[in-house]
């Protein structure tokens, strides 16, 4: 028997937005390493969060599609998680041009920017490229 029958003139309405998640992430913390934390997110949160599963780069525009948010809801929420070093901006001139695009955070991200000894995959063994 439906509800609205059972229970004239009742009816039920669903808020999706409501409710909490909690989600234990790899997060880089200031000593440069991995640490496990523990998140209580809005569901909208955790969605963005877990497509880093599948890929480890999402442009706004792309998270936005894939939800069905608004691209700036979407980058509303990413604030959260770059605030918390989960993901970063993978490259800044993307902040002024709209179309932001975020990558899962690293070791390698700190190691490229304050580790002397750190060599990139292109250079040889003085150092030179």
């Amino acid at each position: 028997m439906e509800y609205a029958k059972l229970k004239n003139p009742r009816r039920l309405a669903w808020f999706g937005q409501l409710g909490t998640v909690e989600l234990e992430l790899e997060v880089l913390e200031d000593d440069g390493q991995l640490h496990m934390r523990e998140f209580t997110c809005s569901p909208l949160h955790a969605t963005l969060i877990l497509h880093f599963e599948d890929k480890e780069t999402w442009t706004a525009a792309e998270l936005s599609e894939e939800t069905g948010v608004p691209e700036d809801a979407v980058r509303k929420r990413m604030g959260y998680w770059l605030s918390n070093r989960v993901v970063r901006v993978a490259n800044a001139s993307s902040i002024h041009s709209g179309d932001i695009t975020y990558e899962l955070a690293s070791t390698d991200d700190l190691a490229d920017s304050t580790d002397p000894l750190h060599h990139h995959a292109d250079e040889d063994e003085s150092g030179q490229a």
